[in-house]
C-alpha cells in the first residue's frame, strides 16, 4: 500500500499518514512531488491519494 499526499499546511499529510498507518502499518507514504513517485506507485497495488 502506498500513500501519497499534495499538502500545502501540513493537514493533508498528517490525514492520508493516520488513514493509510491504521490500514497497514508498514506502507509507504510520499509526498507527490517525490522523484521516484511513478516507481513507488508501479510497486504497489494499493494506492490511496489525497490532495
Amino acid at each position: 500500500m502506498l500513500g501519497i499526499y499534495l499538502s500545502g499546511t501540513g493537514n493533508t499529510k498528517y490525514c492520508v499518514t493516520k488513514l493509510v498507518k491504521l490500514i497497514d502499518a508498514s506502507a509507504d507514504v510520499v509526498p507527490l512531488e517525490d522523484e521516484f513517485i511513478i516507481d513507488k506507485i508501479k510497486r504497489n497495488e494499493t494506492v490511496i491519494l489525497g490532495a
